[in-house]
């Protein structure tokens, strides 16, 4: 492949023969079989050298990661026509995708951490060398500081900090409960301090999953409520990851105790995976948080579809009757979009980077939020107004009437192009066609190829980091 002698092997292509099996595993999650190497169309490009090589059969396995996405393919091969085709054979394939596909996503996602430096981070967490940082939390509708979510960092000796993402991995599970206790007694300390300084602010602190039902989380947080005379209603708890191993009783006996002093459960991390949606339906939430890692990752690939997930999981939330935080939000666009899609808060570094107890004053009394979600500033924000524009004229469809004056009324858009991009006449161009298509109904072809047009433009803007006139 190297030399040119044969085509790479590619899991995306504009040209539809260059694709073969491995690229129909990557994009299907499925496993595929070539029973007949020397026949097989989908292997024409390498057939010959692999028939050189002794290929007579082969097996394309995929491992998928907890989101159900692809991230590599094991291609197996035998000197037997068939070889991969009986019931046994099935068996062993389905055992190898079990078997290594967890170990290879431990490995793209984490690291090897030596056996000195996890004694080291260990030692200073024993030590209580833990300093909580904290990150402000805003109601995107009006920019009311919400809350702030405690962030821990281990202090080495040369005085810096050390994140979360490092030493967590390090740490068994008697180390965290260690850093639960250290955090939450230091969390509850510093939240006294703010309101003897005139601020009020819950705090949220993450819980590790195997914390549900274990009585040592229940004694160390209310033993921290009652030596610093903290509200157990100025409390929050983020469960992180799955925890459906635990018995459902001993679960919700754990979740009752604590919501009856009035200390809020939030589901973290919403999105991440299948059983994250699960969660939703069978542990008595009062919040969510959007995937940061979903929403930046699709922002990074498909503006739209970011935009999507952000909406529809907002959606599925609210009908639950539980508040909704996106995660990740990272600049203005962010900040716009998630507002106009009806999250109810935003957390991110477009906000405000975690900081320490002392500077949350400072911050909140500097914080300007201007979000206007009747006026996009940003092409993101614009895009995310259009997808609730293209919804709801769906909706309108059955009533020509309102349809037509839907239409005609200035949407995001057109206000987005009016106060930022006054200077661009084919922008306003296609938007206008895009209208007087729709005008002529939904079901046509140039409609519908205005519509992936115009997004597509808003997109690129979105990619190129188009910003409003100031």
């Amino acid at each position: 492949m190297h030399g040119g002698t044969i085509p790479p092997i590619r899991v995306k292509s504009e040209n539809e023969s260059q694709l073969g099996p491995i690229a129909q595993a990557w994009a299907t999650g499925e496993i595929q079989v070539v029973d007949a190497y020397a026949l097989d169309s989908r292997v024409e490009q390498w057939r010959a050298e692999g028939l050189r090589l002794g290929f007579r059969a082969a097996a394309m396995v995929p491992l998928v990661d907890d989101d159900a996405q692809t991230i590599a393919v094991i291609s197996l091969y035998a000197d037997i026509p068939g070889a991969f085709s009986g019931s046994g054979s099935r068996s062993f394939l389905d055992h190898v995708r079990q078997a290594v596909g967890p170990a290879v996503v431990r490995r793209a996602r984490g690291r090897v951490i030596p056996f000195p430096q996890r004694q080291r981070y260990a030692e200073r967490l024993r030590a209580g060398h833990v300093e909580m940082l904290y990150q402000p939390v805003i109601a995107l509708n009006d920019g009311r500081l919400l809350k702030v979510e405690a962030l821990a960092r281990l202090i080495e000796d040369n005085g810096s900090l050390v994140a979360p993402a490092t030493f967590l991995p390090a740490l068994g599970s008697d180390d965290l409960l260690r850093l639960f206790e250290v955090g939450i007694h230091q969390a509850c300390a510093n939240q006294g301090i703010w309101a003897r300084d005139g601020m009020r602010v819950p705090i949220a602190l993450n819980l590790p999953p195997q914390a549900i039902g274990d009585r040592r989380y229940h004694d160390a947080l209310f033993s921290a409520l009652k030596a610093c005379e903290a509200d157990a209603g100025q409390i929050e708890l983020e469960i992180l990851e799955s925890a459906d191993g635990t018995e459902t009783a001993l679960r919700d006996n754990f979740f009752s105790s604590l919501r009856e002093l009035g200390i809020r459960i939030v589901q973290d991390d919403l999105g991440s995976g299948h059983s994250s949606l699960l969660r939703m339906e069978s542990m008595p939430f009062d919040g969510v948080k959007i995937d940061q890692g979903l929403v930046l990752r699709a922002v990074k690939k498909s503006p739209q579809r970011a935009l999507e997930f952000i909406h529809h999981l907002t959606e599925l939330a609210h009908a639950l009757g539980v508040s909704v935080t996106v995660e990740g939000l990272e600049d203005a666009g962010l900040i716009e979009a998630a507002a106009i899609l009806g999250a109810d808060a935003g957390q991110g570094y477009g906000i405000a980077r975690p900081m320490r107890a002392d500077a949350l004053a400072t911050w909140w009394c500097a914080f300007a939020h201007s979000v206007d979600v009747q006026h996009p500033r940003t092409p993101l924000g614009a895009l995310a107004g259009y997808l609730l524009w293209d919804r709801q004229l769906l909706a309108l469809r059955r009533w020509p009437a309102l349809m037509e004056d839907f239409i005609r009324t200035p949407c995001m858009v057109q206000k987005y192009l009016h106060h930022a991009r006054p200077e661009d006449p084919s922008m306003q161009r296609l938007l206008h066609r895009h209208h007087a298509l729709a005008l002529g109904g939904l079901e046509s072809k140039l409609f519908a190829r205005s519509r992936r047009e115009l997004i597509g433009r808003l997109s690129a803007l979105v990619r190129e980091g188009d910003s409003p006139n100031r």
